[in-house]
């Protein structure tokens, strides 16, 4: 791959950004290597791909073959490695900003790195089944269906006994913070006529199964509960906040499932 954006190293000066920048991708060195012709530095791919189609070097013209090139000098490399560069996954949310020899590992664990399956749609996990996951969100819109009796919106939700998600008034709401023990608690807002059935009560459902032992779930009916609503400013349905310590550290208002599975892995 072509170089690293110079917007991606916050500290970087102006100095550097020339002394570290492909003069081919005009990008900050990624796996730099060196010519034998004028000592020139390169990404790796890109004097690679030059070479494909060129035999001579793109600075100094001279003959220059793939096997005559080296890699970069340690100086240059240990200098890099200072750089403080953004996460790959800025754009996904991710705010961490790390040194750049330290990037691959932190790519690899960042909480951000989520794929979507082409497929099916739903999270990339260890041993994905297209199949099994979306049988999962059937049997999560079933149940979600056979819970609309308006009248039993105070009763835990019916589901599997593996999960902590209740259905509260604000009696019990601020009892539910006080006792999460430093657990985050995510907080599903929700109009029991409007969302019923819909594909924000399906995720909260699965997430409530999959996440049980780490990640207390309550949902609260604003029809019911206004007040508890205002005091959280909530005027979009549906909308999950997420609190720890009985403080508000994130939110979100959308059934955009991978950015929740993002936001409640930030905070675990």
């Amino acid at each position: 791959m072509p170089g690293y954006s110079s917007d991606r190293f916050p500290d970087l000066s102006a100095e550097d950004r020339d002394e570290y920048t492909c003069s081919i991708c005009h990008e900050i060195f990624n796996t730099p290597v060196t010519t034998s012709c004028c000592l020139q530095t390169f990404c790796d791919d890109c004097i690679t791909e030059w070479l494909e189609t060129n035999n001579t070097c793109p600075y100094d013209r001279k003959r220059l073959t793939a096997s005559e090139l080296s890699r970069a000098s340690r100086v240059l490399v240990n200098t890099m490695g200072r750089f403080k560069i953004r996460c790959d996954y800025w754009d996904k949310g991710c705010r961490q900003v790390i040194k750049f020899d330290k990037l691959p590992q932190h790519t690899i664990n960042c909480s951000y790195n989520i794929t979507m399956c082409v497929k099916c749609e739903h999270v990339m996990t260890s041993g994905h089944d297209c199949i099994e996951s979306l049988r999962a969100e059937i049997a999560a819109l079933k149940l979600a269906l056979s819970d609309r009796d308006h009248n039993n919106r105070y009763h835990p939700l019916s589901i599997p006994s593996t999960s902590n998600a209740k259905r509260l008034g604000k009696s019990d709401f601020h009892g539910q913070l006080s006792g999460a023990c430093g657990k985050l608690v995510v907080v599903y807002f929700y109009d029991f006529w409007v969302d019923l059935g819909k594909k924000s009560d399906s995720v909260f459902t699965i997430m409530c199964a999959e996440l049980a032992n780490e990640v207390l779930f309550l949902k609260v009916d604003v029809d019911d509960n206004e007040d508890i609503a205002t005091d959280h400013k909530v005027s979009v349905m549906p909308t999950f906040i997420l609190i720890k310590n009985k403080q508000k550290v994130d939110e979100l208002s959308s059934t955009n499932e991978t950015k929740l599975r993002q936001l409640i892995r930030k905070h675990m």
